[in-house]
């Protein structure tokens, strides 16, 4: 039982050292490089996409979460 523990222990600190290098690695983008079309729903449940605000010298994107 104790080697099974240990076994298990070992696995699950493999597994929380290796899945934050994987997650998102593909998706970061370099300086200049163009933001990728997205679409997302307001507060107040409207669609808005990314292209709705092509042309506008900055825009803020405030995401957040209320647990």
């Amino acid at each position: 039982m104790p080697g099974t523990l240990r076994r298990l222990a070992i696995a699950l600190a493999t597994l929380a050292l290796l899945v934050p290098l994987t997650s998102g690695a593909a998706a970061a983008l370099k300086t200049g490089e163009l933001a990728p079309a997205f679409t997302a729903k307001t507060v107040g449940g409207k669609k808005i996409a990314l292209a709705d605000y092509k042309g506008k010298s900055a825009v803020l994107l405030n995401f957040y979460a209320n647990f």
